[in-house]
């Protein structure tokens, strides 16, 4: 009787090692990985462009006349409101 060459074999420990019982199982994500990437580039555009829109926001700056005319423009809506009701 010869000698085996490799015991692991002959001691079936090669079988057990690559079974997938030894593996654990990947769980399967509800949404495929295409999806996920359009998710995250919607959610970083609509991030993005309220950054900018906040970044390039300008205060108006306005007179007293030019306040005192809103203000005059906003009592005669409000009138015109309450006429209507």
């Amino acid at each position: 009787m010869e000698p085996l060459r490799n015991p692991i074999a002959q001691s079936g420990m090669h079988e057990r090692l690559v079974t997938p019982a030894n593996r654990p199982a990947l769980k399967e994500s509800p949404m495929p990985w295409y999806a996920w990437l359009i998710l995250v580039v919607a959610i970083g555009s609509i991030v993005g462009g309220l950054m900018m829109l906040r970044d390039t926001a300008n205060k108006v700056e306005l007179t007293d006349e030019q306040r005192k005319r809103v203000a005059e423009r906003n009592a005669e809506m409000d009138a015109k409101e309450a006429q209507d009701r």
